[in-house]
């Protein structure tokens, strides 16, 4: 068992709270996409993070996309001495025709 204060030392530094920022995003992104029906289901994979049931999407190149955009998100949040760092971090979705889009999915 792990102790507690072991627990607490991992995240004792700003880019350790970063980086499970990233990790956390990553998952977040790749429940979005699940979620909204953005790629077939098929394209997903079953997988546990946080010791919960989470879905993975399997396919290389989106893989890399959501690593490319969390990798950005984590360098923007790292930099240092920054004017102006994000104060927040928006996950935009569009439709083919650049409509933003909104609102929960719709039950079916």
């Amino acid at each position: 068992m792990v102790s507690s204060t072991n627990t607490l030392s991992i995240l004792n530094t700003y880019q350790a709270i970063i980086s499970t920022f990233g990790d956390f995003l990553t998952v977040a992104i790749h429940t979005i996409l699940y979620e909204r029906n953005i790629y077939p289901s098929t394209s997903f994979l079953s997988a546990r993070k946080y010791n919960y049931p989470v879905r993975q999407n399997r396919h290389p190149k989106v893989c890399k996309w959501i690593q490319d955009a969390v990798a950005a998100v984590e360098a923007e949040l790292l930099k240092v001495g920054a004017v102006q760092r994000p104060t927040r971090i928006h996950v935009v979705l569009q439709s083919l025709n650049n409509q933003a889009q909104s609102g929960p999915r719709p039950l079916t």
